[in-house]
């Protein structure tokens, strides 16, 4: 128990995050007109190609965080860029934005290909404006299905012939300004059994 007290306080013990991320570690409420204009500096979707570009192998994984160089969606973009489009690509996500919207919209009218979308309920009652793009897009997509759940998952599935990438993240599609982490793996059964339980209709929805 003595070498225990004899420990540094916690905050000592910790450091920092350093370099150009570090303004992400504060609240909302304190941040300065020049952080978030710092901010929107960093979110490039270019920068989202270095990671797009080391996708795993089959039973391999990769492990990353966004540190706020790129948004989550632009990542999907990237792969799609430099991969070719997928057979199908299945997104669960709590929230997302108007460039978002825009960024499925336009995918969708130069070459569709299945895309479903599991969206929480909570952010379809609080985003109704967003929301109604999302669906107004996909009366137009036959190739985009919406559904609404209660959930907080944020998940996307790029399922191409030889490659079944799941990709597990604490990120939204929309820039959020936190560290955020994201875990991707090429494994056909994770990707089946996600794909199952986020198309699943038992969902609920209240």
């Amino acid at each position: 128990m003595a070498a225990l007290r004899e420990r540094p306080p916690l905050e000592k013990r910790i450091q920092p995050v350093k370099g150009r991320a570090h303004f992400l570690q504060r609240r909302e409420a304190l941040r300065t007109r020049l952080d978030r204009a710092a901010l929107r500096r960093l979110c490039k979707p270019e920068n989202a190609r270095e990671l797009a570009e080391a996708m795993p192998d089959a039973d391999t994984s990769v492990h990353a965080l966004i540190t706020g160089n790129f948004i989550f969606a632009d990542l999907l973009g990237a792969v799609i860029s430099i991969h070719g489009k997928p057979q199908s690509m299945t997104i669960a996500t709590l929230s997302l934005s108007k460039k978002n919207v825009e960024m499925i919209s336009t995918m969708l009218a130069k070459d569709p290909f299945p895309i479903f979308f599991l969206i929480s309920h909570y952010f379809s009652r609080t985003n109704k404006e967003i929301f109604a793009a999302l669906q107004a897009v996909a009366e137009t997509q036959p190739a985009l299905t919406i559904r609404v759940a209660r959930t907080h998952c944020k998940i996307a599935l790029l399922d191409y012939s030889e490659n079944a990438w799941c990709i597990e993240t604490s990120a939204n599609l929309r820039s959020s300004g936190n560290l955020e982490q994201v875990t991707i793996l090429n494994d056909r059964g994770l990707l089946n059994f996600h794909r199952e339980w986020m198309t699943d209709p038992g969902l609920p929805t209240q």
